[in-house]
């Protein structure tokens, strides 16, 4: 129940909830509530909200590694653009390379290039 009441909570962008969100995130139930809390907060632009995406940034976890590179993509500050590239570039896990890409997007970065899977390894998985 706890679970569906944070993600909604996200959705519903829910401004009021991001003090108890973040009460969750410092002391949650288990790792699945921990990446609800911080995905839901990632669903509400705040500018208090970077350092937790940064805190995440790097965790051993990709479901937390994706919300923190969506809030930041959300809450659109530059300084981490480098960072992101350089998290993306070294990703191997969909997920936050997924949520990566879309940080770096609304950076204002859209060399998609860069992004894409070469025509060779595209034409390698398909035969």
């Amino acid at each position: 129940m706890q679970f569906a009441v944070i993600e909604t909570t996200g959705l519903l962008r829910n401004r009021e909830a991001l003090p108890d969100l973040r009460r969750v995130l410092a002391d949650p139930a288990s790792i699945k509530i921990r990446r609800a809390a911080l995905g839901a907060i990632a669903m509400i632009p705040d500018q208090a909200s970077p350092p937790d995406y940064l805190r995440f940034f790097a965790d051993k976890d990709d479901g937390m590694r994706a919300a923190a590179a969506e809030g930041l993509a959300r809450s659109r500050t530059p300084p981490t653009c480098r960072s992101v590239r350089k998290a993306f570039d070294e990703e191997r896990k969909m997920s936050p390379r997924l949520s990566q890409a879309f940080a770096l997007v609304m950076l204002g970065q859209s060399e998609a290039e860069r992004a894409e899977p070469s025509s060779v390894t595209l034409v390698n998985s398909l035969e």
